[in-house]
Formats: C-alpha cells, structure tokens, sequence
C-alpha cells in the first residue's frame, strides 16, 4: 500500500471469478475465510443491480464501517474532546459488462491512533505500517480516508483539503468528514486535479444479505440529531494558532 503518491490502480470486474482467484478455496484451511465470504456477498448483491448504478464512478460503504468509526469518534470526544481518523478499506470493482461504470465498496474500519487536538488528527508511523500489513494480509485497498469535526459541521479545512490531495488522491479513494455530534456526513473526491463533493452510498449490509437484495441509502449532509446544538463557527486558523501542529 502506498500513501502520497499518485498511482494507477485499475478497477477489476466483479465476477464469480475474481472471488475464486482473490480469496482461493483451501481444502487444508479452515472453511470460514470471512474475506472470502465478504467479497462473496458484495458479488451476489452488485451482479444484479449494476443496472441501478450511473455511469462513472460511485462510492458504497457498509454500514459497519461507518458505525464502527462513529463509534471511536464518540469514544475520543468523550475522553478527550478531540477529532479522530482512520481509514475504511475494501475494493476497486467495475460492471464487467460495462467497464466505464466503477464503484468502491468499503467494507472494513481501521482506527488511526496518531496525535489529535480539537482541531487536528494524525496518522502515526505505526498506524500507516499496520494498514498496509492489513490491506497486504486481506488483498483489499485504502479507499476512505475518514476523520470526524465533533461539533463543527462538515466541510474541509485548508488542512483537509491538502492531506486529500497529497495522500488520498488516486481514483479509487475519497475523503469522508463526519460530524459525529449532529450525525453529518461529507465526502469530497479529487476529480480532473478538482477537489469535488460526491455522494456517499450507505449499504445496511446485513439487511441486504439477509433478504438478497440491494438495501442502501444515502448518508445526509444535513444535521439529524436535535439533542445537540451546532458550535459556534469559529475561524480554523485561529484554533490552529491555539492548538499548533506538530511538525
């Protein structure tokens, strides 16, 4: 896996095929490959609802994922009031009837434990060595860089939009901010060198295996939790004079 440089990783189709060749039964190992069973399941519910996708490119994540960093993000508010970060990965799938329509499905959270303020939050040299063991040991990609502004409202500082840039801007991956106070997601995607807000496509993934059928909603840019009060907005350059940093 590679941070910061932009590379060509190509779309591969999503075929009963793919499943055998990415995750090959084993006799001798064990039966339950959850990685197997996964990319399975992504399978049985996009070959037969790509005729529901646009053209281009469109970005799915499980509901798990999402939920699983909401929930660190509301584990770090309460202790320290800070953001948090991590990355979502899963894979880089097309039509195979029809190549020109790509989609990401994001399917697995993985926390990022570098240094967080109010106003910042880092990847630490250990976090980026233990993603890419994981994507390596899985055959899954980095594809969501997702961090929270607890509080704020979403949207991209000049901060955020410079990481996306630099680290997070090959055409599988994206950047999701979430504001998990007022329940407020945002993602932007680095479109023809523009950075460029795309919707996000929740997948209620057991719901959707349980009944056969593709169950997805879109996550909202709007605030839905009425028990919390949006701060007042304040100047980001500002906080990050209060809160520098670290080089």
């Amino acid at each position: 896996m590679q941070f910061g440089n932009v590379i060509k990783i190509e779309s591969q189709a999503l075929t009963k095929e793919l499943v055998d060749s990415m995750y090959p039964i084993d006799e001798n190992a064990p039966s339950d490959n959850k990685d197997r069973k996964q990319l399975e399941s992504i399978y049985n519910l996009f070959s037969s609802h790509f005729d529901e996708i646009d053209n281009g490119f469109t970005c799915f994540v499980f509901d798990t994922a999402i939920n699983a960093f909401v929930s660190f993000a509301n584990d770090i508010y309460r202790t320290t009031h800070n953001e948090a970060t991590g990355l979502i990965v899963g894979y880089y799938l097309h039509d195979p009837n029809n190549p020109s329509k790509k989609i990401v499905v994001a399917t697995n959270f993985l926390e990022a434990t570098g240094d967080s303020s109010t106003v910042t939050c880092e990847f630490s040299y250990d976090d980026s060595a233990r993603h890419s063991k994981y994507c390596e040991e899985h055959k899954v990609l980095p594809i969501i860089w997702i961090h929270s502004h607890p509080g704020f409202g979403v949207f991209y500082s000049g901060t955020d939009s410079t990481t996306l840039r630099a680290y997070f801007n090959c055409s599988h991956q994206l950047g999701i901010v979430v504001d998990n106070i007022q329940n407020q997601y945002l993602a932007y995607k680095i479109i023809n060198g523009i950075q460029t807000e795309i919707d996000i496509w929740g997948i209620n993934i057991q719901k959707s295996i349980d009944t056969g059928k593709l169950d997805k909603f879109i996550y909202s840019n709007r605030p839905t939790n009425p028990k919390f009060e949006i701060k007042k907005k304040v100047s980001f350059k500002a906080l990050q004079e209060k809160n520098p940093v670290q080089s």
